[in-house]
Parts: C-alpha cells; structure tokens; sequence
C-alpha cells in the first residue's frame, strides 16, 4: 500500500456501520497492518449486507426481541446495539483478531475464516506466508522481504 493509504479511514468510509467509532475502536482504531486490508475488505464486505439489515429493519439486541428499539442503553440486561459493530480490531497471537458486539452464528464462522486466513498473510505487504510458526507468538509473522 502506498504511504497515503489509511487502512481505518479506508474501511470506516466503506462500511460505516461496521466500524463505528466508538470505544475501542474510537481508541485504539483498526490496529493491524496494511497487508490485511485485502483479508479485512473481503470480511466487511461479506457481511455489511446483513448489518444494513439489521440497522434497517431496528434488531436492537440479542435478546430476541427483534424491531424494538432501546431508547435507553443498557435498558435490556442483554442490549447491544442496532446491529453487529467492530469492538476490536487487532493483531495477536499472530493473527488477525476481529471483535464484534454481536453476530449470527454464519458471521462469526466468517470472523473465524479471516482470522485463520490471515496467519498466512504478510501484515505489512500481504505476502502470501509458508508457515506462522516462527517468531514470538504474540505477534505476527512478516514475510522474508519485510523481516
């Protein structure tokens, strides 16, 4: 990627509902390299349809209680929020860590996907790796041309 790109400003833009700026992520942003953009734009894009449904039709929570909307957060012990939403997004344990409020079972199986995938990534150019398992295992692993 070039040295103007901005992987948070980049993907807030295309999928805002996903990666509001809130909390954590309002703290720390999306804190992995440029090299995962690929992986991480796939991902959104994969499940932004559903979270624009969510936002549309008000689901609220995990509750159940499908179209009512809480005016008051944290009015329901289980309230969330209107719909999935990034919490965290991060490099650890050599891969990609994506964390969401909340999710159907087919997301999180997405969220799974890529952050498997991205253990065979280059964080810094997207490289395709060999292995994962050299290095430090808190971070991840760069490819022979960005070590």
């Amino acid at each position: 990627m070039s040295d103007k790109f901005d992987l948070n400003h980049e993907l807030c833009k295309k999928y805002p509902l996903l990666y509001s700026v809130s909390g954590e992520m309002k703290r720390w942003g999306i804190a992995v390299g440029d090299g995962w953009y690929p992986l991480l734009n796939a991902l959104s894009e994969a499940i932004y349809p559903e979270i624009e449904r969510m936002e549309k039709e008000g689901t609220t929570c995990v509750c159940g209680k499908e179209k009512q909307i809480h005016p008051i957060p944290g009015q329901c012990g289980d309230f969330q929020a209107r719909h999935t939403t990034t919490m965290q997004v991060k490099s650890k344990f050599k891969g990609l860590r994506f964390y969401v409020n909340f999710a159907p079972q087919w997301m999180i199986d997405l969220i799974s996907k890529a952050e498997y995938d991205s253990m065979f990534i280059c964080e810094w150019c997207g490289a395709r790796l060999k292995s994962y398992t050299d290095g430090d295992y808190l971070e991840a692993v760069p490819c022979d041309i960005c070590k």
